[in-house]
């Protein structure tokens, strides 16, 4: 996986691809500025090393002992002697120096204060116990005093990489500070234009990380590509995640629709099986009525009255036999009850009580069926 260069001009590439083997190294950085913008030891904290971080501006010093709390951050200015001195501090930039010159020549508004000043072999002896693999040093103008105060006999990392420009231009200054360099036992071994990468003689093999300026196989992507590229992630990530709550939207309301279909059939059919009922009611009301108005019914009546009777005969026979009742015929002259000389309420006086509750119930039949 690509890992993350936040240095400005890719220096930590050359010191990655030198240096990857070492675990959990050592650095110096002299004029550290931001622990994150343009800086050259950032990806290496990220995996593991610690080192000493020199920052004389209050804006950046701060920054550096909140974002780096497992290194050494020293606010002092690192010169050619100790004592202290005059900074000029620019605010929000990384154009503070500890010469007034350049200072003021950036033709912005300065902060002059007084800071302790120390040489590196003041830094090295309180702080550094075991090797420093790598020493950077960016102070704005300032670095032939740095190196001046370093006598690279106690300690010596193993790479340097020394801005070697004017600030803001491309103005080489080296001749001021290089010979001091390459008499202590440094070589030479690449420029990348801003800054010039030294080798200590003793660690020669390392000569050969230094050949090539960054390229494609060092597998890394800039700070800022990777946060942009994040935020694109970001924004496919939500946009996909838009596109699954459509999708799942979209399934919701086909189930929806599909449910509405089914019931809006349900309901059709039971209009439809409603409808059949209907009508076949209404063929079956006919064909009775045509019944009910043809010859044949008209000519059976007689015979049905007959059959009513009887059935009507039947219950009131099973409801009567159960109880003592007097015999069908009881009257002296009920052998022949419609004699001429009885009238038919005298007759119908004389029968049983069954017998007139049959007489009744025909009669009330036949009224029936003549309305």
């Amino acid at each position: 996986m690509p890992w993350i260069s936040y240095a400005q001009n890719f220096e930590d590439v050359l010191l990655m691809r030198a240096l990857r083997k070492v675990q959990n190294g050592f650095y110096i950085d002299v004029g550290a500025q931001s622990p994150l913008d343009d800086s050259v030891t950032k990806a290496f904290y990220d995996i593991g090393w610690r080192g000493i971080n020199i920052e004389p501006s209050e804006e950046f010093f701060g920054q550096l002992v909140r974002a780096r709390p497992k290194d050494i951050n020293l606010s002092v200015f690192v010169g050619a002697k100790a004592g202290t001195r005059e900074f000029f501090e620019i605010q929000g930039t990384g154009l503070s120096s500890g010469i007034a010159a350049i200072a003021h020549g950036h033709a912005r508004a300065t902060t002059a204060r007084t800071v302790e000043e120390l040489t590196l072999d003041d830094v090295c002896r309180k702080h550094v116990t075991g090797d420093v693999h790598f020493l950077k040093i960016d102070v704005e103008g300032a670095e032939a005093q740095v190196v001046e105060g370093f006598s690279f006999a106690e300690i010596r990392p193993w790479i340097l990489v020394i801005e070697a420009t004017f600030p803001l231009t491309t103005v080489e200054t080296h001749s001021s500070w290089e010979s001091k360099v390459l008499k202590s036992g440094y070589s030479f071994v690449w420029d990348d234009g801003l800054n010039r990468f030294y080798v200590a003689d003793e660690r020669a093999k390392l000569k050969s990380y230094f050949t090539k300026p960054p390229n494609l196989f060092d597998d890394f992507v800039v700070a800022g590509e990777r946060v942009e590229r994040s935020r694109q992630d970001a924004l496919m990530q939500h946009i996909e995640g838009l596109h699954n709550q459509i999708n799942a939207m979209e399934k919701d309301t086909q189930l929806q629709r599909e449910n509405f279909e089914r019931y809006i059939q349900v309901q059709q059919d039971h209009l439809d099986a409603k409808e059949r009922l209907i009508q076949d009611l209404t063929v079956s009301r006919e064909y009775l009525l045509s019944i009910q108005s043809s010859l044949s019914w008209r000519i059976t009546r007689p015979l049905r009255g007959i059959i009513k009777a009887g059935t009507i005969l039947r219950r009131a026979l099973s409801r009567k036999s159960s109880s003592p009742e007097q015999p069908l015929i009881v009257s002296d002259r009920a052998d022949n009850p419609s004699s001429p000389d009885t009238s038919e309420a005298e007759q119908l006086a004389r029968l049983p009580a069954n017998v007139r509750w049959i007489r009744r119930s025909l009669e009330t039949e036949k009224t029936k069926e003549v309305q």
